[in-house]
């Protein structure tokens, strides 16, 4: 299976719900095994640091204990999790700004284009002004660069969850989601 098939596997609309932010990332890695969406096994979270820090910030808020007794044999709990808050993540793979606007205004949402949140300064600096001026709406700003997370997770952390404060779109509670994981708090 492609990289695509597993990026639509996990598209929140296939969930009933609707896609709420798009994380932006300039491309997927050069192995599936490390592609955000690739769920069928669950690789060192330091060779995923991506996936690692996004379920740490959208999952367990506040509770990171909790992810540490999170050891599936698959990735596909927390994809199927990351889906149902709507989260989607898109790669610009070098596109012009034009046709990434294009394609983010393609995604089947309803009514209004979802938020969007920038991974790389570099990403930031090329897309968001063009994005920002079709109308579009950039959650973080030009001080607010996330960096990408094998560079300075800290910093991932804080700059994403600060994004998604402002969604409103936290995904459960710990202790619900700590049962449809199958695992407990201790």
């Amino acid at each position: 299976m492609g990289a695509e098939s597993y990026r639509k596997k996990y598209d929140p609309n296939r969930f009933c719900s609707p896609i709420s932010f798009i994380l932006v990332r300039d491309c997927p890695p050069n192995q599936i095994v490390r592609f955000f969406y690739y769920d069928e096994s669950s690789p060192k979270p330091e060779q995923t640091p991506l996936f690692t820090e996004i379920v740490r910030v959208a999952l367990f808020p506040g509770c990171p204990k909790l992810l540490g007794l999170y050891k599936p044999q698959n990735n596909r709990c927390a994809l199927e999790a990351l889906a149902r808050c709507g989260l989607y993540l898109l790669d610009t793979c070098g596109k012009s700004v034009d046709d990434f606007v294009g394609e983010v205004r393609g995604l089947p949402v309803e009514g209004k284009v979802p938020p969007l949140v920038f991974l790389l300064s570099s990403v930031y600096e090329r897309y968001a002004p063009g994005v920002r001026a079709s109308g579009l709406t950039v959650l973080n700003r030009d001080r607010d660069h996330i960096p990408f997370p094998r560079t300075n997770a800290e910093c991932f952390r804080r700059g994403l969850a600060k994004c998604l404060d402002q969604t409103g779109v936290l995904c459960v509670s710990s202790r619900e989601l700590a049962e449809a994981l199958g695992c407990s708090p201790k």
